[in-house]
């Protein structure tokens, strides 16, 4: 191989596997977006009723903690019990720290 570089690259190139190119039908639709009732996914979601309201939810069964926005928190007029060490890695590789737990939520 090292009398014929062109060989080399010749083989180099025939052993690479073949790239077929992937149509993107509509590039809006991703499995992040939960809000549009009409996205077919893989990913299960519930309407979960805390108090009087009503909440469409993504359910992460592999999730060993579950979070929730402050706004929502506030919304539901929930407040953090306790401090929280845990840090989270976003779906887009970001990570952020939790603001809190709320130990007693039935």
């Amino acid at each position: 191989m090292v009398a014929a570089p062109k060989l080399r690259r010749n083989m180099a190139a025939a052993c690479r596997p073949i790239r077929i190119p992937v149509e993107v039908t509509n590039p809006e639709e991703t499995m992040a977006v939960i809000e549009d009732e009409d996205i077919n996914t893989t990913a299960v979601y519930s309407k979960v009723s805390i108090g009087d309201k009503s909440i469409k939810t993504l359910i992460d069964c592999g999730a060993a903690k579950t979070c929730m926005s402050k706004a929502l928190a506030d919304t539901l007029g929930l407040y953090i019990d306790a401090a929280s060490e845990s840090i989270f890695t976003l779906g887009n590789g970001t990570k952020q720290p939790a603001l809190g737990i709320i130990q007693l939520l039935e």
